[in-house]
C-alpha cells in the first residue's frame, strides 16, 4: 500500500510558497562581529579531546544490547571480525598539553568500575582523527592521569598559573558532556581551595577550583580555561543530586595537574613523602584551646611515634600554619601541599605549640617507611595498626569503628585492593570509596575480607 511521505510533501509545499513571492522580511547578511572570546575558543577547542576507555572482551551473540545507548552500539566493534578489540565502557575528555601527544585527563576517566586501569584507551580529536593512547601513569589521590598518543604537531593548551586565579574570574568549561560532542560553557570562579569532597574515594588530596560554568558527565578530564585561552583547571566533578549540572562544579587547579603530570612522565607513578601525623582542621574551639591568633591551620591530632614529624619535634595537639612559606588554612591545604613533596625532601613547617610560635623542619620519609608505634587509620576511624614484617598488624578496633565486625586485634592485613600493606600511608592511599578487598592473616590462615566504605 502506497504511503505518502508527508514531510517531503510539506517541504515541497513550503518551497513553492516561499518562491511564490518575496517574503516581507528584512535580512541582514553581514556576519556576526567576532569577539575576542570567539577567537580565543577557536584556538582552545582543537586541543580538547574525547577519551574512550575500554576493556578487552569477546563479544558473543548472546550479549544483551538493550541497556546500551546508540553511541555504545556505534563504538562497539563488529562482533564477527573484531572480537578481541575493545568494548567502549564510557567517555570522558582530555587536554593536549604537548605537541608530541601528551594528554592530561582524570584518573577516573581511564579507570574501570573494578578500580583497574582500562585495557585500552581511544582518543578522538576534534578533526575526528582517532588514536590508541598509552597510559603513562595515573594518580587516584589527585584524580589525574597522563596519556600519550603517537602524533606530531598537535594543537596544545598552555598552562596558566592557577595560584593567580581569583573568585569572580570568567572561565570556560570545554569537554564532551553526555557524548553530545565538543561543548563550551561559560561561568565564573565561584570559590577556591575546596576540599573534603572525597572525589574519587577516601583520603584524596583536594584543593579544587569551584565554578558555576556548567559541567556535566563526560566533561571529566576536560579544560577549564581563562579568557586568554590558558588552562586553569582540569574539570573533575559536579555537585548534583540528579546527575546533571546545578551550577557547582570542581576542577583540579592547573598547577597541581602540571606537577602530578610532570612526576608521572618522569617516574610513571607518584611516590609521596611521609610526614607521620594525622591532622584535622582548626575550628574555633581548637583555636581557643591552642591559643591561636586566628582560626586557621591544621592541628596534629596524632603524631606517629618514631615518624618524621615526631623526630622533628612536633607533638600531638600542635598546630601547623605554614609549610615552605605557604599558609596552611586547614587540613585540606596541609595535606595538599605535602602531597607534592617527595621522600627525603625537607619541608619547613611553622606553627604553634601551646600558644607559642615554633618552627620545626621535617625530613619526609618514604611512604612505605615503617614506624615504631601504632597509628589510627584516618579513613577508618577506630582502627589502629602498626607495621610488622608481614604487613600491618591490627592493634585495636573500637566498637564504633566501621571495621568492628570485620577485624580483630592481632590479625595482620597483607594486602588491600591488590596493593601490599607495607605502611599506614600506603594503606590509606589504597582505600577506596565503596567496596574494599583485604587479604588478612588470621590464626595462621589467609582469608579475604570485604569492607564497604561510604
Amino acid at each position: 500500500m502506497f504511503r505518502p511521505n508527508y514531510l517531503s510533501l510539506l517541504a515541497v509545499a513550503l518551497v513553492g510558497f516561499v518562491r511564490a513571492e518575496d517574503p516581507p522580511f528584512t535580512i541582514d547578511t553581514n556576519p556576526l562581529p567576532v569577539s575576542a572570546e570567539t577567537e580565543m575558543l577557536a584556538k582552545v577547542t582543537p586541543a580538547i579531546v574525547s577519551v574512550f576507555p575500554g576493556r578487552l572482551a569477546k563479544v558473543t551473540e548472546k550479549d544483551d544490547d538493550s541497556a546500551e545507548s546508540p553511541m555504545d552500539r556505534y563504538f562497539r566493534p563488529d562482533e564477527e571480525k573484531e572480537k578481541d578489540k575493545p568494548v567502549i565502557q564510557g567517555v570522558g575528555s582530555g587536554v593536549i598539553v604537548s605537541a608530541d601527544g601528551l594528554i592530561i585527563t582524570n584518573h577516573h576517566v581511564v579507570t574501570l568500575e573494578t578500580g583497574n586501569a582500562a585495557d585500552s584507551i581511544t582518543v578522538e580529536l576534534t578533526d575526528k582523527r582517532r588514536f590508541t593512547a598509552k597510559l603513562i601513569g595515573s594518580d587516584r589521590l589527585t584524580d589525574i592521569a597522563l596519556l600519550r598518543v603517537d602524533a606530531k604537531d598537535l594543537p596544545i593548551l598552555p598552562f596558566a598559573d592557577s595560584a593567580k586565579v581569583r573568585v569572580g574570574d570568567a572561565v570556560f568549561a570545554v569537554g564532551n558532556p553526555f557524548r553530545v560532542g565538543l561543548t563550551v560553557t561559560r561561568g565564573i570562579v565561584s570559590a577556591l581551595d575546596r576540599s573534603g569532597l572525597n572525589v574519587g574515594g577516601t583520603n584524596t588530596f583536594e584543593g579544587f577550583i569551584q565554578t558555576d560554568a556548567p559541567i556535566n558527565p563526560g566533561n571529566s578530564g576536560g579544560a577549564l580555561t581563562d579568557t586568554l585561552g590558558r588552562l586553569v583547571g582540569i574539570n573533575t566533578a559536579i555537585y548534583s543530586q540528579g546527575g546533571g549540572n546545578i551550577g557547582i562544579g570542581f576542577s583540579v587547579p592547573s598547577n597541581l595537574a602540571r606537577a602530578i603530570a610532570t612526576r608521572l612522565l618522569r617516574d610513571g607513578k607518584i611516590n609521596r613523602g611521609f610526614f607521620g601525623a594525622r591532622s584535622e582542621s582548626v575550628d574555633q574551639d581548637i583555636a581557643t584551646k591552642a591559643k591561636l591568633p586566628a582560626i586557621s591551620g591544621a592541628q596534629l591530632a596524632e603524631v606517629v611515634e618514631g615518624g618524621p614529624a615526631d623526630k622533628a619535634g612536633w607533638k600531638s595537639g600542635d598546630v601547623i600554619t605554614s609549610i615552605n612559606g605557604q599558609p596552611v588554612s586547614d587540613r585540606g591545604v596541609f595535606r595538599l601541599i605535602l602531597s607534592l613533596s617527595s621522600p627525603g625532601e625537607v619541608v619547613a613547617c611553622g606553627g604553634f605549640h601551646e600558644g607559642a610560635a615554633v618552627e620545626h623542619p621535617v625530613t619526609l620519609a618514604d611512604e612505605n617507611t615503617t614506624a615504631s608505634g601504632d597509628f589510627e587509620i584516618t579513613e577508618i576511624p577506630g582502627l589502629r595498626m602498626k607495621s610488622v614484617e608481614q604487613g600491618l598488624e591490627i592493634t585495636e578496633v573500637t566498637k564504633t569503628s566501621p571495621a568492628a565486625r570485620k577485624f580483630k586485634p592481632a590479625q595482620i592485613i597483607l594486602t588491600l585492593n591488590g596493593e601490599k600493606a607495607t605502611s599506614a600511608p600506603a594503606f590509606e592511599s589504597a582505600i577506596r570509596k565503596g567496596v574494599n578487598t583485604f587479604t588478612v592473616l588470621a590464626d595462621g590462615s589467609e582469608i579475604t575480607v570485604i569492607l564497604r566504605l561510604e
